[in-house]
């Protein structure tokens, strides 16, 4: 098994740990923007968490490593699971959303 795909697994697993999913794109076509690019889903809901802003996968596994270990903003509390802390961080991201585009 190659490097990269046991660092995939390895993230799969800690996103499962969150309440979350890794997607991979499906893309087949080597020249495809989303080619071998990634997303997170909320495993419970199907919804897209994180890694398709732009209306395709666009992670790469940096990215998702990046988004899975960043810590809850400390102004959050403590999260006593990680589903909660998936969750506070999800709240997190669409008030910066709405903060966002009313702005805009």
């Amino acid at each position: 098994m190659s490097d990269e795909k046991i660092r995939e697994n390895r993230l799969r697993r800690m996103a499962d740990r969150q309440g979350l999913a890794l997607k991979k794109s499906r893309r087949r076509d080597q020249h495809a923007l989303d080619y071998g690019m990634f997303a997170l889903v909320d495993a419970s809901t199907n919804v897209i968490v994180a890694g398709a802003a732009s209306g395709r996968f666009d992670f790469t596994l940096d990215d998702v490593e990046k988004y899975l270990t960043q810590p809850v903003p400390p102004m959050l509390g403590h999260a006593g699971t990680t589903r909660e802390a998936s969750q506070l961080r999800q709240v997190v991201q669409a008030s910066a959303r709405h903060k966002r585009d009313a702005r805009a």
